[in-house]
């Protein structure tokens, strides 16, 4: 099935073609999520147009085909109004965490404040929507999005065309379509996830009900100036109870100084999702109210009940997995190991020393990587941590390659060495040179159970970790290590 599309702004016609779906199972086999291919498009219109029915008069000024993100990406589209909505005015995703970069940072804002103020004991809750993507109701996202083009419709330029891009999300909503197994499917509820808007929607819904939130009497600090309650406004800080809601996605971190307080905020959440038409995951539902020894996992880091952060502990060995369900060859496996699996921004934020007399300036936390003793008991969990991470996840991906033997010669062995001591120096800091020892070991006493096919690997690895402290610095100074 295709549609005949005229946009009206560029002046063009187009032919549009539905967008592939498939069930992509969940973490750990619990259910399944429905995920589009939304940038498959036919590539053969004389097919397509023998199959269309097409009147004589636009048969042959007919543009190729688009799929549906090449339609969303259009000029002036929604593409890009979003886009421009991120940059020129953040403020309307707010309090929404656009990466997981910025959750840590602030979260670690967060802690630097009330540990200013005193406390030292936490109680944590991590929420989560049930099925969000596919419980939104469409006429609550197309007020709330009409909202949003009123309020910013005065401070853009040029001045965006809300009638036309309203016209644009209804047609995304209820009028694109998807095929499972050869049968076509429109939705009637929800937002496909693989659309290349899924998510600025989703957060723009869901930051609507939060501001909701911080406009109630609980004393809520947010790192948004115009969110904040007045008494973080003051540079004079007197607090008997202190809570923050932080939100990446779908996934809430509540956290506050008062057991009762966390409970009511639980509960105030759960309303207003409900007005939303979203309910929480009860079956996720992670809080220390009964144990504050347990840590809460959240976007894969433990939350500890003082606010310190570790790495997740993970005894079992990794499990068998391919990128995209395809193996990846040689040169593959390299680059995608030097540039995405190896290169986690929030791993870094678990090196942070918890500084328990900071300064506070507009509250905002500024990073330091601090000297640390030798005896700092989370770092060095930490690093453990890490090295039996990077371990497996080099592991894993050597031994799904097909080209593995050429992934284990010397020389691409020794590239391979390289681009983990970048990453471990990166992450623990460049003058811990206590700590890279830590992780190293930890790395090489986590691939020895594979030393026979990991020999070249292992022993570069062990020339690195013998680098004396002052090669360390020099190295990482310089910069001369790359891949």
């Amino acid at each position: 099935m295709s549609l005949i599309y005229s946009n009206e702004t560029i002046n063009k016609t187009y032919i549009l073609t539905y967008s592939i779906g498939r069930l992509s199972m969940k973490a750990f086999g619990k259910g399944f999520r429905l995920v589009i291919n939304a940038n498959y498009h036919l590539l053969s219109l004389k097919n397509l147009i023998n199959q269309t029915e097409l009147n004589s008069n636009i048969q042959y000024s007919i543009q190729p085909c688009l799929s549906l993100n090449q339609r969303l990406k259009l000029n002036n589209g929604l593409f890009e109004f979003l886009r421009k909505l991120k940059i020129e005015l953040p403020g309307i995703y707010a309090p929404s965490l656009l990466s997981t970069k910025s959750a840590f940072k602030t979260l670690l804002s967060f802690r630097s404040l009330v540990y200013s103020l005193g406390f030292r004991r936490f109680w944590i809750a991590k929420l989560d929507i049930l099925d969000f993507f596919n419980q939104i109701i469409h006429s609550k996202l197309l007020e709330v999005f009409s909202d949003t083009l009123n309020d910013v419709s005065n401070y853009m330029y040029p001045t965006p065309n809300i009638h036309f891009l309203v016209r644009e999300l209804e047609w995304f909503l209820k009028e694109s379509i998807i095929s499972i197994d050869g049968k076509l499917y429109s939705f009637i509820k929800g937002i496909p996830q693989g659309s290349c808007i899924s998510s600025d929607l989703a957060n723009i819904y869901l930051a609507h009900l939060d501001r909701q939130l911080h406009r109630t009497q609980t004393i809520l600090w947010s790192p948004h100036k115009f969110l904040q309650n007045d008494v973080f406004k003051t540079t004079d800080i007197h607090l008997s109870k202190c809570s923050t809601i932080l939100r990446y996605l779908d996934d809430y971190l509540c956290i506050s100084t008062s057991k009762i307080e966390l409970q009511n905020l639980i509960k105030r959440i759960n309303t207003s999702l409900n007005s939303y038409g979203l309910l929480l995951n009860e079956q996720k539902l992670q809080t220390n109210l009964y144990d504050s020894n347990v840590p809460i996992k959240w976007l894969g880091i433990e939350v500890h009940s003082s606010l310190a952060i570790t790495l997740p502990k993970n005894n079992s060995p990794p499990r068998f997995c391919r990128f995209s369900g395809q193996s990846l060859s040689a040169n593959d496996c390299m680059r995608r190991l030097c540039k995405f699996r190896l290169h986690c921004p929030i791993w870094r934020f678990t090196f942070h020393k918890i500084i328990y007399n900071t300064n506070i300036r507009q509250n905002v936390f500024i990073c330091k990587n601090a000297n640390i003793r030798k005896t700092d008991y989370l770092l060095q969990i930490n690093a453990n941590r890490l090295g039996n991470k990077i371990a497996d996840i080099v592991w894993i991906s050597l031994k799904t390659s097909p080209e593995k033997d050429r992934l284990l010669q010397p020389s691409i062995s020794r590239r391979l060495a390289k681009v983990i001591f970048r990453c471990i120096s990166v992450n623990i800091g460049f003058n811990r040179y206590w700590l890279y020892h830590l992780t190293v070991n930890s790395l090489i006493k986590r691939l020895l159970p594979h030393k026979g096919e990991l020999k070249w690997l292992i022993n570069w690895m062990q020339q690195f970790n013998h680098l004396n402290k002052k090669c360390f610095l020099f190295y990482n100074k310089k910069k001369i290590i790359t891949v």
